[in-house]
């Protein structure tokens, strides 16, 4: 080959790769709307709120329990989870 035609070609290769690079782009942001929408299908079957959701995903149960207590006014569950959990004290919540 001569070189006209390595760099005809060269082109050609440049131009696919953009192409594939913009449906990798694509493709991936529908996925990633695809999983959300199922992440947000499958709260709303459960019932869980949005805060509880995002607490679920960042925190342990019993961090979540107690959070959720508060929130409630669970007294005596907050004592007593203030006692095993000393950081979530009712000042920090």
């Amino acid at each position: 080959m001569n070189r006209d035609a390595l760099t005809k070609r060269l082109t050609r290769v440049r131009e696919q790769l953009a192409e594939l690079q913009a449906k990798e782009k694509e493709l991936s942001a529908e996925l990633d709307l695809r999983d959300k929408a199922a992440r947000r299908e499958m709260a709303e079957r459960a019932k869980i709120s949005p805060e509880e959701l995002r607490l679920r995903i960042s925190l342990t149960e019993a961090e979540i329990a107690f959070i959720l207590a508060k929130r409630d006014g669970k007294k005596e569950v907050i004592e007593s989870d203030e006692e095993e959990y000393p950081v979530f004290s009712m000042e920090t919540v």
